[in-house]
């Protein structure tokens, strides 16, 4: 997989610490997710991490809560990853047959996920670079699966139901889900990427007329 269009972005500005509180974990993780994000792992140093949280960069303080920028990525993905299932908890929470209404729920749906992608944009960006790249297979694999398997798997099961009761159109939900997920993300990609939604749609037009493509006239 190609590096994505690089994003017109800054380089992290180091993070107020404060004196009292030291640096803690949570703030080498954020560090490390959005220079990971931004330059790639080749492209980050220790030194970088150490000045984004601000620290005196080569002062090896680094290694008080990582063994090496290894462990800080694994542990970057796992948090994202655990970020990431709890958000889609709590949107299916929130929409499963919440409204009776199946096209005001499946809106709603895909808003979230709309917005949703945008809170792990760094996330993406940084699977973008690293994927591929044979570094850390099992790290990537776990966010495909996330990212990729489990949400088709998720939309399919309430899709197969939709189509029981001939509500949308179609006789094979994965490949309805598979469609849907490419087109939510493919969209939210072109806006972060070209900083245009397409066709200068915008994402409330987007969704409603996604929805309405797959919805039968009953």
């Amino acid at each position: 997989m190609t590096d994505p269009i690089p994003l017109q972005q800054k380089e992290p500005k180091a993070r107020k610490t404060s004196k009292k509180r030291g640096v803690t974990r949570e703030s080498l993780l954020d560090a490390g997710l959005e220079l990971f994000s931004a330059k790639g792992f080749d492209g980050t140093s220790v030194k970088d991490i150490e000045a984004a949280v601000g620290l005196t960069p080569g002062s090896g303080s680094f290694y008080r809560h990582f063994k090496s920028k290894e462990e800080l990525m694994e542990n970057v993905v796992h948090r994202e990853i655990e970020k990431v299932r709890n958000w889609r908890d709590l949107r299916n929470q929130a929409v499963g047959n919440s409204l009776g209404d199946r096209r005001a729920e499946l809106i709603m749906e895909f808003r979230l996920s709309l917005l949703g992608l945008k809170e792990i944009k760094s996330l993406i960006n940084l699977l973008g670079r690293e994927y591929g790249h044979g570094r850390f297979p099992e790290l990537m694999d776990q966010l495909r699966q996330l990212l990729v398997d489990e949400s088709v798997e998720f939309s399919s099961e309430d899709f197969a139901a939709d189509m029981q009761a001939n509500v949308v159109r179609g006789n094979d939900p994965e490949a309805l889900s598979s469609i849907l997920i490419s087109a939510v993300v493919g969209y939210h990609l072109a806006n972060t990427f070209f900083d245009a939604a397409p066709g200068n749609v915008d994402s409330d037009r987007f969704v409603e007329n996604l929805v309405d493509l797959v919805l039968t006239d009953k």
